[in-house]
């Protein structure tokens, strides 16, 4: 079973209210730090959102077709004024 599908798993309630919201959340971008393996970047993909992905250690993303930046909180994340830095 897929973590997000187990309600045993933060990742389980997390799809439940994107896809709960998804209205809110298509076209839009959203940053998703850290983004870890990709998960909630891939489910915001599917609902029609355009996912940011960040991470420290980007190297453990796994969704194809989306891309991870390596992102750190203590040196800040590349976004300013609303609009990326990337």
């Amino acid at each position: 079973m897929k973590y997000e599908d187990n309600p045993k798993s933060i990742k389980y309630y997390v799809k439940r209210y994107l896809i709960a919201n998804q209205k809110f959340y298509k076209g839009k971008k959203v940053v998703d730090f850290p983004a870890g393996n990709g998960i909630t970047s891939r489910i915001l993909k599917e609902i029609g959102a355009i996912p940011i992905s960040m991470d420290l250690f980007p190297e453990y993303f796994e969704i194809e077709g989306i891309d991870c930046f390596r992102a750190s909180a203590r040196e800040g994340l590349p976004i300013e004024k609303n609009q990326l830095m990337l």
